[in-house]
């Protein structure tokens, strides 16, 4: 899944991978350099029926989706994700299917991360 994300005023075209991406200080794809961002934040991540997600992974400071914390949640173009200071906005989705399994990666909460419609 091919994500467009504007973060400090440039637009920033992403990959979400089978692991999921990885946001905070330590991300490949996307490093954020904020104090306040911890070095492995928030995965966003594909589910199996095609929607985009984000869990929070036990941050310090949380992951704030529009303004309200939340520990996992269906992400949509214009969403505007907070980490730290930093503020990312999804400009737009790509969708080519990728279905994984975050439990196996082991991220906290995975297993009952995915939000109901």
């Amino acid at each position: 899944m091919m994500l467009f994300i504007e973060f400090k005023g440039s637009i920033h075209e992403v990959q979400v991978t089978q692991e999921g991406m990885l946001i905070g200080r330590s991300s490949k794809a996307l490093p954020i350099q904020d104090a306040r961002c911890s070095k492995k934040h928030a995965v966003l991540f594909e589910t199996a029926d095609g929607r985009l997600c984000i869990l929070d992974l036990t941050s310090a400071n949380g992951t704030f989706l529009n303004g309200k914390e939340i520990s996992c949640a269906e992400v949509k173009a214009g969403s505007k994700i907070q980490v730290g200071d930093s503020v990312l906005t999804l400009l737009s989705v790509d969708s080519e299917r990728t279905q994984f399994n975050l439990v196996e990666r082991g991220w906290p909460g995975a297993w009952n991360c995915v939000p109901r419609r």
